[in-house]
């Protein structure tokens, strides 16, 4: 998926990163008053204002990814160019219940020293965590699993842009997922309850083994 926020990818995302490092969680409040800024900007008769359940927020991020919104909470602008060919992969994790908040295709360009590890960030129930922790044992890949309550700074290195290291996974905080919130208290029920579950490939460049392993895992 592209990436959120200022940071690293999502269901879409701005091109890659150059310079600045970022997180799967950035908590730079300028970065967190132009998100709140998208919200308030939004139609009120938005999927995402409207949102009053964990089911209706997956949809609207399938929609979303599909290019039948143009903004989510956490994106300033439709999904990035490299993307356009996990959207499929992307959105039938949304449909098995995983919100699929930030994202990106392996890649290597060793000529520019662009490389990229295939990624996934996002937030489900225990039950769909466990799932996916359970169902990729022996694929190779790394799940990083957080409860509501837990607070993660650790730095794992997923993107190098231009030599330097740029976008990172490991981190994650208990108020991420308040782009989400609308007001409604049963939204808000169901978000404070989600786990938060990371997904990575270890090897470099490779980007055919992530996507179909966690639809594989989610529909097991």
């Amino acid at each position: 998926m592209p990436r959120s926020r200022s940071q690293a990818r999502m269901p879409s995302g701005a091109p890659g990163c150059r310079r600045k490092a970022t997180f799967v969680t950035d908590r730079n409040p300028a970065c967190l008053a132009a998100v709140r800024c998208i919200v308030t900007v939004m139609n009120r008769t938005s999927p995402w204002l409207a949102a009053r359940s964990w089911d209706d927020l997956t949809e609207a991020t399938i929609d979303f990814l599909e290019g039948r919104l143009d903004k989510s909470p956490s994106h300033y602008s439709p999904p990035a160019e490299e993307t356009s060919g996990l959207i499929g992969s992307l959105a039938g994790m949304n449909r098995a219940g995983f919100l699929t908040m930030s994202s990106q295709p392996g890649l290597m360009e060793e000529h520019a020293g662009n490389f990229q590890r295939a990624y996934v960030d996002g937030a489900c129930s225990e039950e769909t965590a466990l799932t996916l922790e359970s169902g990729l044992l022996l694929t190779g890949l790394v799940v990083i699993t957080l409860t509501p309550e837990d607070d993660s700074s650790s730095t794992i290195v997923v993107t190098i842009s231009d030599g330097e290291p740029c976008t990172f996974v490991g981190r994650s905080f208990p108020d991420d997922l308040d782009y989400y919130r609308n007001g409604d208290p049963g939204l808000d029920a169901a978000l404070d309850a989600m786990w938060r579950v990371q997904i990575f490939d270890p090897v470099w460049g490779r980007n055919d083994v992530l996507w179909a392993e966690v639809n594989r895992a989610l529909s097991g």
